[in-house]
Protein backbone atom coordinates (compact mmCIF):
# COMPACT_ATOMS: atom_id res chain seq x y z
CA UNK A 1 0.00 0.00 0.00
CA UNK A 2 2.65 2.17 0.99
CA UNK A 3 4.99 1.54 -1.90
CA UNK A 4 1.71 2.72 -4.31
CA UNK A 5 1.63 5.82 -2.10
CA UNK A 6 5.59 6.82 -2.80
CA UNK A 7 4.88 6.01 -6.69
CA UNK A 8 1.77 8.35 -6.73
CA UNK A 9 3.83 11.37 -5.18
CA UNK A 10 6.55 10.66 -7.57
CA UNK A 11 4.50 10.82 -10.41
CA UNK A 12 2.43 13.82 -9.14
CA UNK A 13 4.85 15.50 -8.04
CA UNK A 14 5.83 18.07 -11.16
CA UNK A 15 2.24 19.35 -11.52
CA UNK A 16 1.94 20.11 -7.93
CA UNK A 17 4.92 21.64 -8.00
CA UNK A 18 6.42 23.28 -10.86
CA UNK A 19 2.73 24.93 -11.58
CA UNK A 20 0.80 27.74 -10.30
CA UNK A 21 -2.16 25.10 -10.94
CA UNK A 22 -2.86 22.65 -8.47
CA UNK A 23 -5.66 19.80 -7.81
CA UNK A 24 -8.05 19.78 -4.98
CA UNK A 25 -9.39 16.96 -3.58
CA UNK A 26 -12.18 16.43 -0.98
CA UNK A 27 -15.72 13.87 -0.43
CA UNK A 28 -17.80 16.91 -1.99
CA UNK A 29 -16.23 17.26 -5.27
CA UNK A 30 -13.13 18.36 -7.00
CA UNK A 31 -11.73 21.61 -8.13
CA UNK A 32 -8.36 23.13 -9.69
CA UNK A 33 -7.41 26.73 -8.29
CA UNK A 34 -4.56 28.84 -10.20
CA UNK A 35 -3.35 31.49 -8.11
CA UNK A 36 -1.50 34.78 -9.67
CA UNK A 37 0.84 37.30 -8.43
CA UNK A 38 -1.60 39.51 -7.32
CA UNK A 39 -3.31 36.50 -5.37
CA UNK A 40 -6.48 36.53 -7.27
CA UNK A 41 -7.81 32.69 -8.11
CA UNK A 42 -9.04 31.49 -10.96
CA UNK A 43 -10.89 27.99 -9.61
CA UNK A 44 -12.72 25.37 -11.99
CA UNK A 45 -14.98 23.15 -9.65
CA UNK A 46 -17.69 20.12 -10.12
CA UNK A 47 -19.62 18.25 -7.86
CA UNK A 48 -21.40 15.32 -9.91
CA UNK A 49 -21.49 16.42 -13.33
CA UNK A 50 -21.76 20.14 -13.03
CA UNK A 51 -18.80 21.99 -13.61
CA UNK A 52 -18.72 25.89 -12.43
CA UNK A 53 -15.96 28.36 -13.10
CA UNK A 54 -15.13 30.89 -10.40
CA UNK A 55 -13.31 33.90 -9.77
CA UNK A 56 -11.95 34.84 -6.04
CA UNK A 57 -10.35 38.71 -5.88
CA UNK A 58 -8.37 39.71 -3.73
CA UNK A 59 -8.77 43.20 -2.77
CA UNK A 60 -6.68 45.75 -1.76
CA UNK A 61 -9.39 49.04 -1.31
CA UNK A 62 -12.68 49.69 0.07
CA UNK A 63 -14.02 51.55 -2.35
CA UNK A 64 -14.36 48.29 -5.24
CA UNK A 65 -17.74 48.13 -6.93
CA UNK A 66 -18.98 44.46 -7.30
CA UNK A 67 -18.75 44.02 -10.63
CA UNK A 68 -21.62 42.85 -13.08
CA UNK A 69 -19.57 41.21 -15.91
CA UNK A 70 -15.91 40.06 -16.93
CA UNK A 71 -14.08 40.40 -20.33
CA UNK A 72 -11.74 37.69 -20.96
CA UNK A 73 -9.38 37.34 -23.37
CA UNK A 74 -6.51 33.64 -24.10
CA UNK A 75 -3.57 34.95 -25.42
CA UNK A 76 -4.59 38.65 -26.18
CA UNK A 77 -7.02 37.53 -28.53
CA UNK A 78 -10.57 39.31 -28.82
CA UNK A 79 -12.17 39.44 -25.41
CA UNK A 80 -15.60 37.58 -24.32
CA UNK A 81 -17.83 39.19 -22.26
CA UNK A 82 -19.56 37.32 -19.16
CA UNK A 83 -22.15 38.35 -16.66
CA UNK A 84 -20.96 37.38 -13.16
CA UNK A 85 -23.15 36.13 -9.79
CA UNK A 86 -21.71 37.51 -6.58
CA UNK A 87 -20.92 34.23 -3.91
CA UNK A 88 -19.48 36.02 -1.39
CA UNK A 89 -18.20 39.54 -0.50
CA UNK A 90 -15.25 40.34 2.96
CA UNK A 91 -13.79 43.40 3.27
CA UNK A 92 -10.58 41.71 1.73
CA UNK A 93 -12.08 39.82 -1.66
CA UNK A 94 -14.92 38.85 -2.64
CA UNK A 95 -16.22 35.27 -4.77
CA UNK A 96 -17.34 35.98 -7.73
CA UNK A 97 -19.12 32.92 -10.32
CA UNK A 98 -19.57 32.92 -14.29
CA UNK A 99 -22.45 32.45 -15.35
CA UNK A 100 -22.17 29.98 -18.43
CA UNK A 101 -24.02 27.56 -20.40
CA UNK A 102 -22.92 24.36 -21.17
CA UNK A 103 -21.64 25.61 -24.80
CA UNK A 104 -19.82 28.85 -23.19
CA UNK A 105 -18.27 26.59 -20.88
CA UNK A 106 -17.10 23.97 -22.90
CA UNK A 107 -15.71 27.11 -25.18
CA UNK A 108 -13.65 28.28 -22.57
CA UNK A 109 -12.87 25.82 -20.95
CA UNK A 110 -11.44 24.55 -24.34
CA UNK A 111 -9.36 27.57 -24.91
CA UNK A 112 -7.72 27.72 -21.49
CA UNK A 113 -6.33 24.24 -22.24
CA UNK A 114 -4.98 25.31 -25.64
CA UNK A 115 -3.58 29.09 -24.35
CA UNK A 116 -0.77 30.28 -22.62
CA UNK A 117 -2.42 33.48 -20.88
CA UNK A 118 -5.57 34.46 -19.59
CA UNK A 119 -6.55 38.23 -19.55
CA UNK A 120 -8.98 39.27 -16.81
CA UNK A 121 -11.12 42.66 -16.84
CA UNK A 122 -13.43 43.92 -14.40
CA UNK A 123 -15.60 47.22 -16.29
CA UNK A 124 -11.26 49.09 -16.19
CA UNK A 125 -11.28 48.48 -11.88
CA UNK A 126 -9.48 45.26 -12.25
CA UNK A 127 -7.14 44.03 -14.85
CA UNK A 128 -4.85 40.97 -14.45
CA UNK A 129 -4.11 38.07 -15.74
CA UNK A 130 -2.81 34.10 -15.01
CA UNK A 131 -0.51 31.98 -16.85
CA UNK A 132 -1.86 28.65 -17.86
CA UNK A 133 1.46 26.52 -18.05
CA UNK A 134 0.46 23.74 -16.12
CA UNK A 135 -3.44 24.18 -16.67
CA UNK A 136 -3.78 21.31 -19.06
CA UNK A 137 -1.90 18.43 -17.25
CA UNK A 138 -4.03 19.36 -14.24
CA UNK A 139 -6.96 19.60 -15.54
CA UNK A 140 -6.29 16.25 -16.99
CA UNK A 141 -5.81 14.88 -14.00
CA UNK A 142 -9.12 17.11 -12.63
CA UNK A 143 -11.14 15.21 -15.16
CA UNK A 144 -9.70 11.61 -14.43
CA UNK A 145 -10.43 12.36 -10.52
CA UNK A 146 -13.94 13.37 -11.71
CA UNK A 147 -14.59 9.93 -13.24
CA UNK A 148 -12.71 7.37 -11.05
CA UNK A 149 -13.54 9.06 -7.40
CA UNK A 150 -10.05 10.51 -6.66
CA UNK A 151 -6.92 10.79 -7.43
CA UNK A 152 -5.26 8.95 -4.06
CA UNK A 153 -3.83 5.80 -4.58
CA UNK A 154 -4.67 4.50 -0.80
CA UNK A 155 -8.24 5.13 -1.71
CA UNK A 156 -8.18 3.44 -5.09
CA UNK A 157 -6.74 0.57 -3.15
CA UNK A 158 -9.41 0.49 -0.85
CA UNK A 159 -11.83 0.97 -3.23
CA UNK A 160 -10.13 -2.18 -5.23
CA UNK A 161 -9.96 0.06 -8.51
CA UNK A 162 -6.35 -1.16 -9.21
CA UNK A 163 -6.98 -0.97 -12.84
CA UNK A 164 -8.01 2.85 -12.49
CA UNK A 165 -4.42 3.26 -10.73
CA UNK A 166 -2.45 1.50 -13.48
CA UNK A 167 -4.18 3.31 -16.45
CA UNK A 168 -3.23 6.39 -14.55
CA UNK A 169 0.54 5.79 -14.50
CA UNK A 170 0.41 4.44 -18.03
CA UNK A 171 -1.06 7.86 -19.31
CA UNK A 172 1.62 9.41 -17.42
CA UNK A 173 4.35 7.42 -18.94
CA UNK A 174 3.13 7.82 -22.39
CA UNK A 175 2.93 11.97 -22.19
CA UNK A 176 6.61 11.24 -20.60
CA UNK A 177 7.67 9.51 -23.35
CA UNK A 178 6.64 11.94 -25.69
CA UNK A 179 8.10 14.83 -23.89
CA UNK A 180 11.01 13.26 -24.21
CA UNK A 181 10.73 12.62 -27.84
CA UNK A 182 10.74 16.71 -28.35
CA UNK A 183 13.61 16.70 -25.91
CA UNK A 184 16.10 14.29 -27.91
CA UNK A 185 16.22 11.30 -25.91
CA UNK A 186 16.57 8.64 -26.98
CA UNK A 187 14.01 5.26 -26.07
CA UNK A 188 16.63 3.49 -23.80
CA UNK A 189 16.75 6.60 -21.63
CA UNK A 190 13.37 7.09 -21.47
CA UNK A 191 13.19 3.67 -20.24
CA UNK A 192 16.04 4.10 -17.76
CA UNK A 193 14.47 7.47 -16.19
CA UNK A 194 10.95 5.68 -15.91
CA UNK A 195 11.63 2.68 -14.54
CA UNK A 196 11.20 1.20 -11.18
CA UNK A 197 8.99 4.35 -10.10
CA UNK A 198 5.59 2.02 -11.10
CA UNK A 199 3.24 -0.50 -10.20
CA UNK A 200 4.19 -4.31 -11.41
CA UNK A 201 1.29 -4.34 -13.84
CA UNK A 202 2.10 -0.47 -15.10
CA UNK A 203 5.88 -1.79 -15.74
CA UNK A 204 5.04 -4.52 -17.77
CA UNK A 205 3.58 -2.46 -20.08
CA UNK A 206 6.32 0.19 -20.42
CA UNK A 207 8.25 -1.25 -22.87
CA UNK A 208 5.13 -0.98 -25.18
CA UNK A 209 3.91 2.39 -23.99
CA UNK A 210 7.46 3.71 -25.27
CA UNK A 211 7.15 2.04 -28.46
CA UNK A 212 3.67 3.53 -28.93
CA UNK A 213 5.21 6.79 -28.35
CA UNK A 214 7.93 6.74 -30.65
CA UNK A 215 6.05 5.26 -33.63
CA UNK A 216 4.47 8.60 -34.30
CA UNK A 217 6.37 10.66 -35.91
CA UNK A 218 7.36 13.73 -34.72
CA UNK A 219 5.66 16.15 -36.87
CA UNK A 220 2.54 14.42 -35.58
CA UNK A 221 2.51 14.25 -31.78
CA UNK A 222 0.56 16.83 -29.61
CA UNK A 223 2.38 20.19 -29.49
CA UNK A 224 1.95 19.68 -25.94
CA UNK A 225 1.69 15.84 -24.73
CA UNK A 226 -0.03 16.79 -21.42
CA UNK A 227 -3.42 17.47 -23.29
CA UNK A 228 -3.40 13.88 -24.23
CA UNK A 229 -3.34 12.31 -20.82
CA UNK A 230 -7.42 12.41 -20.00
CA UNK A 231 -7.42 10.61 -23.62
CA UNK A 232 -4.15 7.90 -22.73
CA UNK A 233 -6.46 7.19 -19.69
CA UNK A 234 -9.82 6.53 -21.57
CA UNK A 235 -7.69 4.25 -24.25
CA UNK A 236 -6.04 2.25 -21.22
CA UNK A 237 -9.37 1.73 -19.85
CA UNK A 238 -11.10 0.57 -22.59
CA UNK A 239 -8.57 -1.98 -23.50
CA UNK A 240 -8.27 -3.25 -19.89
CA UNK A 241 -11.74 -4.13 -20.21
Amino acid sequence: MYKYFHIFVLLLLPSLTGAEWVLQQSDDGHWITGRNKQQHQLIISQDGRQKQVLLVLSLRHKNFVTPETVNLSIDNNQANEYQLRLLKKRPDGLALQLVLNETEQDQLIGQLVAGLNLQVQFDRQVTTDFALTGFTSTFSDFLIANEIGRLDPLWLQLQNRKKEMVCYEISLAMVRSMEARFEGQSRDAVFAHLSGQMSEEAEAALPDVIVQAFSVPIAELPRIPSTRKYAFFKRCMRRMK
